[in-house]
Protein backbone atom coordinates (compact mmCIF):
# COMPACT_ATOMS: atom_id res chain seq x y z
CA UNK A 1 0.00 0.00 0.00
CA UNK A 2 2.01 3.03 -1.31
CA UNK A 3 -0.54 5.58 0.35
CA UNK A 4 0.73 7.02 3.77
CA UNK A 5 -1.40 6.55 6.61
CA UNK A 6 -2.29 8.72 9.12
CA UNK A 7 -3.50 8.24 12.94
CA UNK A 8 -5.50 11.42 12.90
CA UNK A 9 -7.25 10.76 16.11
CA UNK A 10 -7.60 8.18 18.11
CA UNK A 11 -11.67 8.55 18.18
CA UNK A 12 -12.61 6.31 21.27
CA UNK A 13 -16.11 5.97 21.53
CA UNK A 14 -15.59 3.39 24.22
CA UNK A 15 -19.33 2.70 25.93
CA UNK A 16 -18.12 2.21 29.15
CA UNK A 17 -20.45 1.08 31.67
CA UNK A 18 -21.21 3.53 34.23
CA UNK A 19 -17.81 3.12 36.63
CA UNK A 20 -17.18 4.92 39.62
CA UNK A 21 -13.53 4.29 40.80
CA UNK A 22 -14.35 5.28 44.04
CA UNK A 23 -17.35 2.26 44.23
CA UNK A 24 -17.65 1.10 47.74
CA UNK A 25 -19.77 -2.03 46.86
CA UNK A 26 -16.73 -4.05 47.89
CA UNK A 27 -17.13 -6.39 44.37
CA UNK A 28 -13.94 -7.85 43.75
CA UNK A 29 -13.28 -8.33 40.43
CA UNK A 30 -11.56 -10.95 38.25
CA UNK A 31 -7.99 -9.53 37.50
CA UNK A 32 -6.86 -10.81 33.99
CA UNK A 33 -4.15 -8.31 33.31
CA UNK A 34 -2.27 -8.76 36.73
CA UNK A 35 -0.80 -5.37 37.09
CA UNK A 36 1.30 -5.58 40.24
CA UNK A 37 5.17 -4.00 40.03
CA UNK A 38 7.79 -6.77 39.43
CA UNK A 39 5.21 -8.99 37.62
CA UNK A 40 7.05 -10.15 33.90
CA UNK A 41 6.10 -12.21 30.75
CA UNK A 42 8.23 -14.11 28.24
CA UNK A 43 6.42 -13.83 24.39
CA UNK A 44 7.67 -15.67 21.33
CA UNK A 45 7.75 -13.89 18.33
CA UNK A 46 6.27 -15.78 15.23
CA UNK A 47 4.88 -15.33 11.75
CA UNK A 48 1.86 -16.81 9.99
CA UNK A 49 1.84 -17.07 6.23
CA UNK A 50 -1.40 -17.10 3.69
CA UNK A 51 -1.30 -20.79 4.19
CA UNK A 52 -2.05 -21.35 8.09
CA UNK A 53 1.65 -22.31 8.86
CA UNK A 54 2.98 -20.63 12.11
CA UNK A 55 6.95 -20.24 11.74
CA UNK A 56 9.07 -19.18 14.82
CA UNK A 57 11.06 -15.94 14.61
CA UNK A 58 13.40 -17.31 17.03
CA UNK A 59 12.86 -14.06 19.16
CA UNK A 60 11.55 -13.25 22.79
CA UNK A 61 10.06 -10.04 24.18
CA UNK A 62 10.09 -9.17 27.93
CA UNK A 63 7.21 -7.32 29.17
CA UNK A 64 7.48 -6.27 32.27
CA UNK A 65 5.10 -3.60 35.02
CA UNK A 66 8.21 -1.33 36.01
CA UNK A 67 6.75 0.87 38.61
CA UNK A 68 3.31 2.75 39.73
CA UNK A 69 2.60 6.12 38.38
CA UNK A 70 0.21 9.11 39.06
CA UNK A 71 -1.33 10.72 36.11
CA UNK A 72 -4.26 13.29 36.85
CA UNK A 73 -4.41 11.85 40.72
CA UNK A 74 -5.09 7.87 39.39
CA UNK A 75 -2.38 5.46 39.97
CA UNK A 76 -1.29 3.19 36.72
CA UNK A 77 1.24 0.54 36.57
CA UNK A 78 3.58 1.21 34.22
CA UNK A 79 4.04 -1.78 31.70
CA UNK A 80 7.30 -1.21 29.55
CA UNK A 81 8.42 -3.83 26.21
CA UNK A 82 9.19 -4.24 22.85
CA UNK A 83 6.72 -2.16 20.66
CA UNK A 84 4.84 -5.40 18.26
CA UNK A 85 4.31 -3.73 15.41
CA UNK A 86 7.62 -1.98 14.98
CA UNK A 87 10.71 -4.13 12.68
CA UNK A 88 8.73 -7.51 13.69
CA UNK A 89 11.27 -9.62 12.56
CA UNK A 90 14.12 -7.87 14.06
CA UNK A 91 15.36 -9.34 17.59
CA UNK A 92 15.57 -6.06 19.60
CA UNK A 93 13.58 -3.33 19.22
CA UNK A 94 12.58 0.03 20.81
CA UNK A 95 10.99 -0.16 23.80
CA UNK A 96 7.87 1.51 24.68
CA UNK A 97 5.57 2.03 27.60
CA UNK A 98 1.88 1.90 28.13
CA UNK A 99 0.05 3.36 31.93
CA UNK A 100 -2.93 0.88 33.02
CA UNK A 101 -5.07 0.45 35.55
CA UNK A 102 -7.82 -1.72 36.58
CA UNK A 103 -11.12 0.05 36.80
CA UNK A 104 -13.75 -2.18 38.08
CA UNK A 105 -13.90 -4.76 35.33
CA UNK A 106 -12.40 -2.84 32.84
CA UNK A 107 -8.35 -2.26 32.22
CA UNK A 108 -8.05 1.21 30.69
CA UNK A 109 -4.80 3.00 29.81
CA UNK A 110 -4.19 6.86 30.54
CA UNK A 111 -6.09 8.24 27.40
CA UNK A 112 -9.16 6.44 29.25
CA UNK A 113 -9.32 3.83 26.09
CA UNK A 114 -10.73 0.18 27.34
CA UNK A 115 -8.15 -2.51 26.77
CA UNK A 116 -10.18 -5.54 28.15
CA UNK A 117 -13.19 -6.00 30.09
CA UNK A 118 -13.95 -8.99 32.35
CA UNK A 119 -17.90 -8.78 31.95
CA UNK A 120 -18.90 -6.41 29.13
CA UNK A 121 -19.06 -8.90 26.23
CA UNK A 122 -21.44 -6.97 24.09
CA UNK A 123 -20.54 -3.09 23.49
CA UNK A 124 -17.85 -1.96 21.33
CA UNK A 125 -14.95 -0.84 23.74
CA UNK A 126 -12.87 1.13 21.28
CA UNK A 127 -13.43 2.59 17.64
CA UNK A 128 -11.16 4.55 15.82
CA UNK A 129 -10.52 5.21 11.92
CA UNK A 130 -7.62 5.84 9.46
CA UNK A 131 -7.09 8.82 7.42
CA UNK A 132 -5.63 9.69 4.22
CA UNK A 133 -4.98 13.58 4.07
CA UNK A 134 -3.49 13.85 0.67
CA UNK A 135 -6.21 13.59 -1.44
CA UNK A 136 -8.05 17.12 -1.97
CA UNK A 137 -10.68 16.05 0.62
CA UNK A 138 -9.30 14.35 3.74
CA UNK A 139 -11.11 10.53 2.95
CA UNK A 140 -11.06 7.51 5.99
CA UNK A 141 -9.27 4.46 4.55
CA UNK A 142 -9.49 2.45 7.54
CA UNK A 143 -12.16 1.78 10.32
CA UNK A 144 -11.08 -0.39 13.55
CA UNK A 145 -13.33 -1.52 16.49
CA UNK A 146 -12.55 -3.45 19.64
CA UNK A 147 -15.17 -5.60 21.15
CA UNK A 148 -14.66 -8.59 24.09
CA UNK A 149 -15.22 -12.36 22.97
CA UNK A 150 -14.32 -16.16 23.44
CA UNK A 151 -15.01 -15.92 26.77
CA UNK A 152 -13.46 -18.89 28.58
CA UNK A 153 -11.97 -20.12 25.32
CA UNK A 154 -9.03 -22.02 25.61
CA UNK A 155 -5.53 -20.86 24.46
CA UNK A 156 -2.15 -23.00 23.63
CA UNK A 157 0.82 -21.71 24.72
CA UNK A 158 4.25 -22.62 24.99
CA UNK A 159 3.73 -21.87 28.72
CA UNK A 160 1.20 -23.51 28.89
CA UNK A 161 -3.12 -24.07 28.29
CA UNK A 162 -5.26 -21.13 29.55
CA UNK A 163 -8.51 -19.99 29.63
CA UNK A 164 -9.05 -16.92 28.15
CA UNK A 165 -10.83 -14.22 27.00
CA UNK A 166 -10.48 -11.94 23.60
CA UNK A 167 -10.47 -8.61 22.99
CA UNK A 168 -11.21 -9.34 19.10
CA UNK A 169 -9.97 -6.11 16.67
CA UNK A 170 -12.17 -5.67 13.47
CA UNK A 171 -9.97 -3.39 10.75
CA UNK A 172 -12.42 -2.81 7.52
CA UNK A 173 -11.23 -1.13 4.98
CA UNK A 174 -13.34 1.27 3.35
CA UNK A 175 -11.88 1.02 0.63
CA UNK A 176 -12.29 -2.55 -1.09
CA UNK A 177 -8.63 -3.23 -0.35
CA UNK A 178 -9.63 -6.55 1.27
CA UNK A 179 -12.02 -8.26 3.45
CA UNK A 180 -11.89 -7.58 6.84
CA UNK A 181 -8.73 -8.64 9.50
CA UNK A 182 -9.43 -9.56 12.83
CA UNK A 183 -6.76 -9.17 15.48
CA UNK A 184 -7.12 -11.00 18.83
CA UNK A 185 -5.54 -10.71 22.33
CA UNK A 186 -6.38 -13.20 24.90
CA UNK A 187 -5.97 -13.00 28.50
CA UNK A 188 -6.36 -15.21 31.06
CA UNK A 189 -6.85 -14.81 34.79
CA UNK A 190 -4.68 -13.74 37.12
CA UNK A 191 -1.57 -14.06 34.73
CA UNK A 192 -2.19 -11.38 31.28
CA UNK A 193 -1.72 -11.30 28.21
CA UNK A 194 -0.68 -14.82 26.94
CA UNK A 195 -1.68 -14.65 23.19
CA UNK A 196 -1.46 -12.72 20.59
CA UNK A 197 -2.23 -12.34 16.72
CA UNK A 198 -1.60 -9.04 14.84
CA UNK A 199 -1.98 -7.59 11.10
CA UNK A 200 1.36 -6.02 9.96
CA UNK A 201 -1.20 -3.78 7.74
CA UNK A 202 -1.46 -4.51 4.66
CA UNK A 203 1.72 -3.76 2.36
CA UNK A 204 2.72 -7.45 2.68
CA UNK A 205 0.40 -10.17 1.49
CA UNK A 206 2.83 -12.45 2.11
CA UNK A 207 3.21 -12.12 5.62
CA UNK A 208 -0.05 -10.80 7.33
CA UNK A 209 -0.33 -11.65 10.19
CA UNK A 210 2.29 -11.93 13.06
CA UNK A 211 2.06 -12.49 17.09
CA UNK A 212 3.24 -13.25 20.36
CA UNK A 213 3.18 -16.53 22.47
CA UNK A 214 3.32 -16.96 26.52
CA UNK A 215 6.60 -18.33 26.84
CA UNK A 216 7.05 -18.23 30.81
CA UNK A 217 5.51 -15.34 33.61
CA UNK A 218 6.38 -14.94 37.22
CA UNK A 219 7.80 -12.02 39.31
CA UNK A 220 11.21 -10.52 38.89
Amino acid sequence: MKKQLLFLAMVLSAFFACRDDDDDSGIAYADYANLQVGNYWIYERYSLDTNGVYTSLNAFDTVFIEKDTLINGQSYAKRVGPDPFLNVNQPNRKKVASFLRDSLHYVVDHTGAVVLSSLNFTDTLLWRFDVDLHPPVPDTLVVVFDRMTDQNETASTPAGQFSTINNLRTIHYTKGWGPDQHMNRRYARDVGLVLEDLYAWISDPAKLVFGRRLVSYGRY
